[in-house]
């Protein structure tokens, strides 16, 4: 099958080369003893042959062979297909290498091993859209003839890198396996709304947050373009506290650690109600503390409690511009515009 033979090297060497069809004009007959010898010789070729076809098809995996197909090959002793894949296998462009898989499979249009490699090769040029078609083309002859390695990286190509992306951040909580599955949907499609969100929150999770601000900075952009009021909060927020000053102290902090828990409770656990009460909990030590006032206006927001976040967004104003901290104090203006 195809997936044997990508163990042993690169799967673009997969090709279904046709061993010649036996058969000559037999001799003509001198005697009975000798008709009945030559029966008996011709019969050896032609098991050596049909066995010789067998080994030799057998590694690229079995194919149905397309009305006429058949016939063609019995009749020329070769493979309609066989100088293009040729070609493609040893073409260094991915693009030329498509166009002879594409004149393959146009000599046997259910050509397996064409259509693997035409897959692949439009992969490998950039051209995943095109790819698509093909690639479920493959997995369909694949599942037909059972060959469970290809299979598997058919649909592997075939899974939707942004669902995957949402599943790896959001239920297996794995933030870099997350950011490059957003990555990927943003390499075919750089403006992809959701994935420049997700991504963002991604690298926030993953403790990268030099890494999110410029794709906070992207998103501020695309939500304030559709008027995206929320979105627009979420990424004001989320440059202020990058951007955000650490809080002076005279010594360590003695709220360091309630922070980071709070912290982890809001950005990684995804519990804003706990992460308020933490929050609240270094307020009640710490009145003016600048970080916790700004994650609690945050958190309480998050946990649907706007009537209690709107004093604490005005505190958050008022500090902010204190100590002219001009993206905060933008942050906390464009809540307070909003009601409640």
């Amino acid at each position: 099958m195809l997936a044997r033979m990508a163990d042993e090297r690169e799967p673009d060497d997969v090709t279904e080369p046709i061993a010649p069809t036996p058969g000559s004009s037999p001799p003509s007959p001198a005697s009975p003893r000798r008709t009945r010898l030559f029966a008996a010789v011709a019969a050896v070729v032609s098991v050596a042959a049909i066995l010789a076809v067998v080994l030799v098809v057998r590694p690229f995996g079995p194919r149905k062979l397309v009305d006429g197909e058949a016939g063609v090959a019995s009749s020329q002793g070769i493979d309609p297909a066989a100088d293009e894949m040729n070609a493609g296998l040893h073409a260094t462009d991915p693009n030329l290498a498509a166009v002879h898989f594409q004149k393959a499979l146009g000599a046997v249009p259910g050509h397996y091993g064409a259509s693997f490699q035409l897959a692949r090769a439009l992969d490998r040029a950039g051209r995943r859209n095109e790819a698509r078609p093909i690639w479920e083309r493959v997995l369909r002859l694949a599942e037909g003839y059972k060959d469970a390695p290809v299979v598997e990286t058919a649909r592997a190509r075939l899974a939707d890198p942004m669902a995957l992306g949402l599943e790896a951040l959001h239920t297996r909580h794995d933030p870099v396996a997350a950011a490059a599955r957003f990555r990927e949907v943003l390499a075919q499609n750089p403006e992809h709304y959701g994935a420049t969100f997700q991504l963002a929150t991604a690298l926030d999770q993953a403790g990268k947050p030099a890494e999110a601000k410029p794709v906070w900075e992207k998103m501020l952009g695309m939500a304030e373009a559709i008027k995206d009021t929320a979105t627009v909060d979420r990424a004001h927020a989320r440059l202020a506290a990058i951007d955000a000053p650490p809080t002076p102290t005279g010594g360590a902090d003695p709220d360091a650690e309630t922070m980071r828990l709070a912290l982890e409770a809001l950005r990684v656990k995804h519990d804003p109600t706990a992460a308020a009460a933490l929050f609240r909990k270094v307020l009640a030590h710490n009145p003016d503390h600048y970080g916790a006032t700004f994650q609690l206006a945050i958190a309480l927001d998050q946990a649907g409690k706007l009537t209690e976040a709107r004093p604490i967004w005005t505190k958050v104003l008022k500090l902010s511009e204190a100590i002219k901290d001009e993206p905060v104090a933008a942050a906390a203006r464009a809540r307070l515009a909003k009601s409640p």
